[in-house]
């Protein structure tokens, strides 16, 4: 077999960059570098850098196998690609740059992981990445709830990241009524709704993954992974964002449901059960939802009228409706909100992603999706690397509850949200775990 021909120029620094510091390095920056210059750094500045890099360095070869998620995937940018010319009316050209620079982000790193991984042995390379990262913001995250001193203030975003809220603490609660001791969890997000969907997508892999591995072998690898799994769980806690822990609630039960087995499954399913009806007819319980939702904060009520008001607006035209308003996001028609509520926003991706880019990009998105959940259960159910089985699972009940999540959110597919680039990851990551579905264990 013919040796792969590789130049001077990567012979001399193949050793010192390799696809793992790339990766790690974009995962790591997109992350924390939000925290200093959202825009510059996060989508300009580590793009540039990535490809540049890869462009150097790297001895894989771009691989996108035929695969329905690989079209699906194209069909998505190409359409976004069209809509930006259709919009262009509706936003500046500083916001069109934005929105280019984060289109070549989600079709550089899709390619790459794909390339990445078509090395079986780099999806636990992966992992580890994915767990280095998660865990340096969960730790961040826990860290926030119990001081203000870890606070990260970005000058850029305003107020959203440099006011510090009080939260509530729920296990104290039945002693002390409010905790107000405490302190919202934001991470580098500057924003508890984005930290907590950030975590809903990931968490859950990483519950999975981890007990797969510390059941086979307990060591320093294995108790990591399940010290990830342990501190973004709680971290997503922290965040004090109702809809992530809905969106949670619902990936511990799909993985409850498709993990066990047999008389387990039934105790888990009767357990819930009697759980819920213990809490509804519990009148402390009851005492604390309505002062939580209704008293203390009241945005969870008031986003009907937000639906309500992003509906009206969707449905003003056949062209809005089909096509949208703007490709960023609907915040370009303050004054239209202002009759309604307080604040610019649908609050429900569904309903937002049809605003700024109409019911085809909605189509688009959910069919994306629902390939991709189809796609990950395939693999927890047919592969033979218990792994692998695993870290599927996991993956599919991050999406479920993210996609539940923003039911009640505005953060799915919308551009300069982070989270958006771990979705494309796994979405780009489903295609590896079908290629490598009959791999040994």
């Amino acid at each position: 077999m013919e040796k792969p021909h590789v130049s001077t120029l990567q012979s001399s620094t193949l050793n010192f960059f390799k696809y793992e510091y790339i990766i790690f390095l974009y995962f790591g920056g997109l992350l924390f570098g939000t925290a200093i210059n959202p825009y510059l750094v996060t989508n300009l500045g580590l793009l540039f850098f990535m490809l540049v890099s890869v462009t150097l360095i790297s001895r894989y070869s771009l691989i996108l196998p035929r695969n329905p998620l690989n079209v699906l995937f194209s069909i998505f940018i190409l359409y976004d690609v069209l809509h930006l010319l259709i919009a262009a009316h509706f936003i500046s050209l500083t916001e069109a740059w934005k929105v280019v620079i984060t289109l070549f982000t989600y079709v550089a790193l899709y390619g790459i992981i794909q390339s990445y991984t078509f090395n079986y042995r780099n999806i636990a390379r992966l992992n580890l990445i994915f767990a280095l990262v998660v865990f340096g913001e969960s730790l961040l995250a826990v860290l926030q709830h119990f001081s203000e001193n870890f606070y990260v203030t970005n000058p850029n975003v305003g107020d959203e990241t440099s006011r510090i809220v009080k939260g509530y603490d729920i296990f104290s609660y039945f002693s002390s009524r409010f905790a107000l001791n405490y302190f919202e969890a934001r991470g580098t997000f500057g924003q508890k709704n984005q930290l907590g969907a950030f975590l809903v997508l990931l968490a859950p892999f990483f519950i999975c993954l981890s007990a797969v591995k510390l059941n086979k072998k307990v060591n320093s690898r294995s108790l990591f992974y399940g010290g990830v799994a342990l501190f973004s769980s709680i971290a997503l806690y922290f965040s004090y964002s109702r809809s992530a822990w809905v969106g949670f609630a619902v990936s511990l039960v799909l993985i409850a449901l498709y993990a066990m087995k047999g008389r387990t499954k039934l105790v888990m399913i009767f357990g819930f059960v009697f759980l819920l009806v213990l809490i509804l007819i519990n009148n402390d319980f009851i005492d604390f939802i309505y002062d939580y939702v209704f008293t203390t904060d009241a945005t969870l009520y008031q986003r009907f009228p937000f639906w309500q008001a992003t509906i009206e607006h969707i449905n003003a035209t056949p062209f809005t409706f089909l096509f949208g308003y703007s490709f960023v996001s609907p915040y370009i028609v303050d004054s239209f909100y202002h009759h309604y509520a307080w604040t610019p926003a649908g609050h429900n991706s569904y309903l937002t992603l049809m605003e700024a880019k109409g019911f085809i990009e909605l189509v688009i998105v959910l069919t994306m999706l629902f390939m991709a959940l189809y796609k990950l259960l395939r693999v927890w159910k047919e592969a033979n690397d218990p792994e692998l089985r695993s870290a599927a699972l996991g993956f599919a009940a991050g999406i479920a509850g993210l996609m539940v999540s923003q039911l009640f959110d505005h953060k799915l597919m919308l551009f300069t949200i982070e989270i958006n680039i771990f979705l494309v990851v796994i979405i780009s990551l489903t295609v590896s775990y079908t290629r490598h579905l009959k791999k040994p264990s």
